[in-house]
């Protein structure tokens, strides 16, 4: 028997006048009984959306009847839409790399949304790179993402990503290099995939040196066309005196449509997301001796009882598993409380905790570096050569990433990695 999305939701019954409109969370069912209206810019009769937490966008294009099924109240804003907004699609071409810069709820994800299905509907094909890898739209939590789109869509999140690229994180802070390797080589498979117009998200992080310099080099890396700054005041003039001249900047106030997210709500968006991409997960046991593990330390050198038994005898308690590469030496225990910066053969000694390793988020990666599914680690038994991990990729692989986000099968956040943790 079909679901029915409306079951706990309230009804409402509303009459647009031409460029008023609302946004709303879903789920939701939208039914147009009289007029015309769009969603993130593209003209639509009836849309229902059952994932929750996917914001929508409407307005009318003249007065309008409607049906709505909601979890809250509408409320109705005038000029949903900005004209600035309206006069950025119309300036965008054939050829052209679009990056959208801004702090943190500025708008980028709508404004992202709307310029994809304006320039759709004018037959242009869309790669769109999500790199805003806290609040990933397209593909999992601390992945990059590309969409290759030739026809008009709800929102971002719903499309199937063809392409990602893991970080592993939430935020972009210690991983300048991987932000912009990653969204570099989604650019360039968005081009030889024939994209007319590539739209690029970035994440709102924009205060700080590391973030003055990822945003540069990432510019460096994809060289824009345009550069459209989303801004309230003067809040990323810094971030302007980076851009070349050989990019058009276009600078948009915030649209008065845009709701600051409230911790709980990016909360929820993450855990919803992961449990997205763990549906029909299942536990799977991986030989880890003979696969390539990156972001860790793991298994980058020779282990040997001998050395096991050496470090029992310095440290005074049992090691689980030990192994010597030529920059240093790495143990397992099962707690500690080693003083840092040992010593052991001139190398320095890292300490591993056995327990640290359940729920680390993993990808799933190909020769090209490519990620094709994400799981999260059960169970990590590095002197059995086992990795237990949760996960619906059933694909190959040659790489298994480590992440530094750790979650349970609820998709609830559980703890995280250290940059510097084995």
């Amino acid at each position: 028997m079909p679901h029915d999305i409306t079951l706990g939701l309230h009804k409402f019954e509303c009459t647009l006048k031409p460029k008023h409109g609302f946004l709303v969370l879903s789920p939701l069912r939208i039914v147009k009984k009289k007029g015309r209206i769009e969603c993130w810019g593209s003209e639509i009769e009836y849309i229902e959306v059952e994932e929750r937490g996917i914001p929508v966008l409407i307005r009318a294009l003249e007065t309008s009847n409607l049906e709505v099924w909601a979890p809250s109240r509408l409320v109705e804003i005038p000029e949903i839409i900005p004209k600035e907004w309206e006069e950025l699609a119309s300036k965008i071409k054939s050829g052209d790399t679009v990056m959208l810069l801004g702090g943190i709820d500025v708008g980028k994800s709508g404004l992202f949304a709307f310029l994809a299905n304006k320039l759709v509907s004018s037959g242009l094909k869309l790669g769109l790179i999500d790199a805003d890898i806290g609040q990933s739209d397209i593909g999992p939590v601390g992945t990059i993402g590309l969409s290759l789109i030739e026809e008009t869509i709800i929102h971002p999140s719903l499309t199937d990503p063809d392409f990602l690229f893991f970080v592993g994180d939430n935020t972009p802070r210690g991983h300048l290099l991987p932000m912009v390797i990653g969204t570099r080589k989604l650019l360039d498979t968005a081009k030889r995939k024939g994209a007319d117009v590539i739209l690029i998200n970035t994440t709102g992080y924009i205060h700080s040196s590391p973030a003055r310099a990822l945003k540069r080099f990432k510019i460096l890396a994809t060289e824009p066309t345009k550069v459209v700054i989303l801004q309230r005041k003067d809040e990323s003039e810094h971030i302007v005196k980076l851009i070349p001249r050989s990019s058009e900047i276009i600078k948009i106030p915030v649209s008065r449509s845009i709701r600051r997210k409230n911790r709980s709500y990016r909360v929820l968006f993450r855990q919803n997301n992961i449990k997205r991409y763990l549906n029909g997960a299942r536990s799977m046991k991986i030989n880890v001796e003979s696969t390539k593990l990156v972001d860790t330390l793991f298994f980058s050198g020779s282990s040997s009882p001998e050395l096991n038994q050496e470090l029992e005898k310095l440290l005074g308690t049992r090691v689980i598993y030990a192994e010597e590469s030529p920059d240093l030496i790495l143990c397992v225990l099962n707690s500690s409380r080693l003083q840092k910066g040992l010593m052991v053969k001139g190398k320095p000694l890292r300490v591993a905790m056995l327990k640290g390793y359940e729920g680390l988020y993993v990808g799933f990666l190909d020769s090209l570096g490519f990620c094709h599914g994400i799981g999260i680690i059960e169970s990590f038994r590095p002197n059995q050569g086992i990795l237990e991990v949760y996960s619906s990729f059933s694909g190959n692989f040659e790489y298994i990433d480590f992440g530094f986000l750790k979650f349970n099968r609820d998709g609830v956040q559980i703890g995280r990695r250290g940059l510097t943790e084995p």
